[in-house]
């Protein structure tokens, strides 16, 4: 995979770690009470997701990019990478995003059932 394949990748899987951390705390904290096999299974799905993250981080330090940061501005993502000397902006739109989680999320669902 080329660099920005790299980044978008790792972007991804952070994002997912992200919005199944929130899920996760919010089923905690609701007032209907979730039986304990879906906490469990959601639980499961962050933590995969979260291996798949690091995995991400260690294949972009193996191609020698370093990620300077991160963030989030009016609904776009913008990520500032360097590799050899070069620095570049990787921007990317919120629901974009978010859709390429939810398929990777499915993906990862459908390899557990």
């Amino acid at each position: 995979m080329n660099p920005h394949e790299l980044v978008y990748s790792w972007l991804i899987w952070c994002q997912l770690v992200n919005y199944l951390q929130h899920d996760k705390s919010r089923i905690e904290t609701a007032p209907v009470r979730f039986p304990a096999q879906y906490a469990n299974h959601l639980h499961s799905l962050a933590m995969t997701a979260n291996a798949r993250a690091k995995e991400e981080y260690r294949q972009l330090a193996r191609a020698g990019v370093s990620i300077l940061g991160v963030v989030m501005d009016r609904g776009e993502h913008f990520v500032m990478w360097r590799q050899r000397g070069e620095t570049h902006l990787f921007r990317i739109h919120e629901n974009k995003l978010r859709a390429e989680a939810q398929k990777r999320l499915d993906s990862m669902a459908d390899d557990s059932a």
